[in-house]
């Protein structure tokens, strides 16, 4: 059973609701990317240089996330 305060709810939600736009599109870009190194990686490809621009948008996205 999970147990909260319906203000301490009420404040996770709005700051869920209050996210900014692009931190959204980071990690929508994140997870785009992780499924094209995987489909390079399959088809033998060298998949470094998306791995670096994976890499760049999470470091983007944990400074946003500190905010």
């Amino acid at each position: 059973m999970l147990r909260a305060r319906k203000s301490l709810l009420s404040r996770y939600i709005k700051g869920q609701e209050q996210r900014p736009v692009k931190l959204l599109q980071i990690q929508a870009q994140i997870a785009a990317l992780s499924g094209t190194i995987d489909q390079l990686e399959q088809a033998g490809f060298d998949a470094a240089e998306a791995r670096h621009l994976m890499a760049e948008r999470r470091k983007e996205l944990k400074g946003m996330s500190r905010r």
